[in-house]
């Protein structure tokens, strides 16, 4: 919908999609912008909702039901709501009074006859013949369709008396099992394959049915080694460019093997369509084939389960391939690729990896705003997968509410997983969620609780020897949450031993950074040759790295320890160092922090001229880039006035400035 209103130019559901709602308020949401709308919303092919219970339909999903039973009921009359499905089903009492259920049932006899009057090969049968073929195949529109197939090359007279001896259990199924024995082997084999497909697919889905893997012939893969030498491997994708000929070769063999060939497609495909198996539709130029409900409800009752998921899982394997592979595919076309094999095998009851799927493209839908869309398929394949995958997924859930801000379902979630991965044993699962609710704890200022749960989480992590980013995220969240609460012993002692993790991982950048905030703690603490110890360890290894952002930071930090001990020349020389480095980055805000903080050391020196000129290049910069800090500068730069002396300052700043007098709210800079 939101798609919709949007090529309308209407913007009444962007905020809507990035939100989370529980299904009653969501449906009151909506309800009020439908309802100035004045649209017709379709619901099709609504039976994949619905469930036999007992004989009666209903909506298998709960949340759905009572969410649609509150939109229609908000919504003004002005918008409709049309549901097409192959039953009937109810909405609740109180809806079901202002619905009217119009039937479409199969055609009566009178109706059968006269739709047998245009079909192409019964139109010419006789009277009593049709009536016979009314009462043999009912009156559903398909049926008499592939009936019509039938009769391509004998009369509807003999098909009748080869109807007799068929024995289904819908009436629907006869003509269908009739043009089925028409089937060569390899056609009945494609229909039993691509009547799994959920949707319309081109030819690339019959070749996928029954063609084989493609192979290089043995003199081709030959060539091909000997061309390799001569590849600029700059020129292929980045995984290319380590690997060996070998290696380049099974990856090559491998993308064959993903592709498949048939060479009697054409032929395959003629034969149904002849039969009225397969029906030829026009997408962008483009024919796919489409298979009838019907059809595909025919083939899953004559196969075996084992054999019908089979099928399942081989179309869910080409919608993996083709939304995996490379090439210029849309975005959209990957996600639903991914999402017709979820509902493939969730059909096929493989909960297992159709959870996979969903954890796989929930982050993409995230990205693109449908939150919902994630927390709805989370939702509904949670309840059916083994305990050992309910954990990990009400983590995955709880991940997603907690991006969308609610919290007490993001906790509520993270808690289910911690108590179903402790029955089961899972302690890494539960250390990943009781860090995840220290997190959130922390996010809402409640630092007592965060830390409890932080150093539960920090004590499972040292019980099972889980020295990875989820310990490295405890200490390090610890070391924040202490820091707050102004407890800077313990916040160091965590900082310290997050290095050490990092260390443990051979993380060597991530050590220089915990090493930073280590000497921020000892800074605050006073004890400043423990703070220049932490951050000379964190310049040492980002001199190795050549990272030079890094190395100028690193260099500022020292330079503030020297300052704060009153070693001027060391301090200055440290943050001249650091400015150079900023300004061969050209880090506009950098250099001119980095100028006041020189400037405030040679005023400390009494070196007030020099001062001078390098807070005032501080405020030309800083005024560029509209910088925050200006004001602050601004401040300094009088306070160097009361230092130096206003005649001293005032002939300097009017050499400079081409201004009278001290007059900071007017300054120019030129």
């Amino acid at each position: 919908l939101n798609e919709f209103f949007k090529s309308q130019e209407n913007n009444d559901l962007k905020d809507i999609t990035k939100e989370s709602f529980k299904h009653e308020k969501l449906a009151n949401v909506m309800a009020p912008v439908l309802s100035k709308s004045g649209l017709l919303v379709i619901f099709d092919n609504f039976e994949c909702q619905l469930c036999d219970i007992n004989g009666k339909y209903e909506i298998k999903n709960a949340s759905l039901k009572d969410f649609l039973k509150n939109l229609i009921k908000d919504t003004d009359p002005e918008t409709k709501f049309v549901f097409t499905s192959r039953y009937v089903f109810d909405l609740g009492k109180e809806i079901n009074k202002s619905v009217e259920n119009i039937e479409l049932k199969d055609f009566n006899r009178s109706e059968a006859v006269g739709f047998m009057q245009s079909l192409l090969n019964l139109r010419s049968a006789f009277f009593r013949d049709k009536i016979r073929a009314y009462e043999i195949f009912g009156g559903n529109p398909h049926s008499l369709s592939m009936l019509n197939c039938y009769c391509r090359d004998i009369s509807l007279a003999k098909s009748l008396d080869d109807a007799r001896g068929i024995k289904v259990g819908n009436s629907e199924f006869i003509s269908v099992e009739m043009n089925y024995s028409k089937l060569s082997e390899r056609g009945a084999r494609l229909l039993n394959r691509f009547a799994a497909f959920r949707t319309p697919i081109g030819f690339s889905g019959v070749h996928w049915s029954v063609g084989e893997g493609i192979k290089a012939p043995l003199g081709f893969i030959k060539i091909l080694e000997g061309a390799i030498d001569g590849f600029d491997r700059r020129e292929l994708p980045e995984e290319y460019h380590d690997m060996s000929n070998k290696e380049m070769i099974e990856k090559f063999e491998e993308h064959l093997a993903n592709h498949r060939n048939c060479e009697d497609s054409d032929e395959l495909a003629n034969e149904l369509i002849s039969l009225g198996f397969f029906k030829k539709i026009k997408n962008n130029d483009t024919p796919v084939f489409a298979v009838h409900r019907i059809v595909r409800d025919f083939c899953i009752s004559k196969l075996d389960k084992d054999v019908w998921s089979k099928n399942l899982f081989n179309a869910a394997d080409y919608y993996k391939t083709k939304s995996s592979s490379g090439g210029d595919l849309p975005d959209e076309f990957r996600v639903f690729g991914k999402m017709q094999a979820f509902e493939l095998l969730f059909e096929a009851e493989d909960f297992k990896n159709a959870a996979l799927i969903v954890n796989y493209i929930s982050k993409g839908f995230r990205k693109k705003g449908f939150s919902r869309l994630a927390e709805y398929l989370y939702k509904r394949v949670i309840p059916e997968v083994s305990k050992d995958m309910q954990g990990f997924l009400a983590h995955c859930l709880g991940v997603v509410y907690e991006e969308l801000g609610d919290y007490k379902s993001a906790l509520k979630c993270y808690r289910n997983s911690v108590k179903i991965d402790t029955e089961i044993g899972d302690k890494e699962g539960v250390v990943y969620s009781i860090n995840q609710i220290g997190i959130i704890y922390e996010d809402q200022g409640n630092y007592e609780a965060a830390l409890e749960y932080y150093k539960i989480s920090l004590k499972l992590a040292e019980e099972v020897g889980e020295y990875d980013n989820t310990m490295a995220s405890t200490l390090h969240h610890l070391g924040t949450v202490c820091y707050r609460l102004h407890d800077y012993k313990s916040s160091v002692k965590y900082y310290e031993k997050l290095s050490k993790v990092f260390e443990y991982n051979g993380n060597i950048e991530s050590i220089s950074y915990s090493s930073d905030e280590a000497g921020f703690i000892h800074y605050l603490l006073e004890d400043y040759e423990s703070a220049l110890k932490q951050y000379r360890k964190a310049l040492k290894i980002r001199e190795k790295l050549g990272d030079k952002s890094a190395i100028a930071l690193s260099l500022y930090n020292i330079g503030m320890i020297y300052q704060k001990q009153g070693e001027y020349e060391t301090a200055l020389e440290k943050y001249k160092k650091s400015l150079k480095i900023e300004e061969e980055l050209g880090n506009q805000s950098k250099i001119g922090t980095l100028s006041v903080y020189i400037g405030e050391i040679l005023c400390e020196m009494e070196m007030y001229k020099d001062a001078f000129g390098i807070i005032l290049s501080a405020v030309k910069i800083l005024s560029k880039i509209d910088s925050p800090d200006l004001k602050d500068v601004i401040k300094k730069f009088m306070e160097l006035r009361e230092d130096w002396g206003p005649e001293e300052f005032d002939s300097e700043l009017k050499k400079a400035t081409e201004l009278d007098g001290p007059d900071i709210k007017k300054l120019s800079i030129k």
